[in-house]
């Protein structure tokens, strides 16, 4: 995401400390940090020094930067990841045979089952 403006460097690291918008309000990011603007706090008054404090306390609460991924480590990781794939196709199947298929009953027609009785017409004077 593109950064609505950046509000300094970090006085501890020298990282940017960056104000997002985002899908449920602004927010201010460090490193991985995301944390929350107050409703009472306007995203054109932000500071570097109101920014510091609402980290520091997603910090607090235990929440974990998250690392950037490294493109170097990600082409390291499918680099290593392709042999597993050959190793895995270059393994033997015993070679199976295909099920066999009970055979179904053949379906009897309605009325080679079962013959219907004849009907009597009766006349009415009876």
């Amino acid at each position: 995401p593109t950064p609505l403006r950046t509000l300094g460097n970090h006085p501890d690291d020298g990282e940017p400390v960056a104000l997002f918008k985002g899908r449920y309000g602004p927010y201010v990011s460090h490193s991985g940090l995301i944390a929350s603007l107050p409703r009472d706090m306007s995203p054109d008054d932000i500071t570097l020094e109101a920014a510091l404090p609402l980290l520091q306390a997603q910090e607090a609460k235990g929440k974990k930067r998250k690392k950037p991924a490294k493109k170097a480590a990600a082409a390291e990781g499918a680099a290593k990841k392709a042999p597993a794939k050959k190793k895995t196709a270059a393994k033997k199947t015993s070679a199976k045979k295909p099920a066999k298929k009970e055979a179904a009953e053949p379906a009897q027609p309605a009325a080679a089952a079962k013959p219907q009785p004849k009907l009597v017409k009766r006349s009415a004077a009876e």
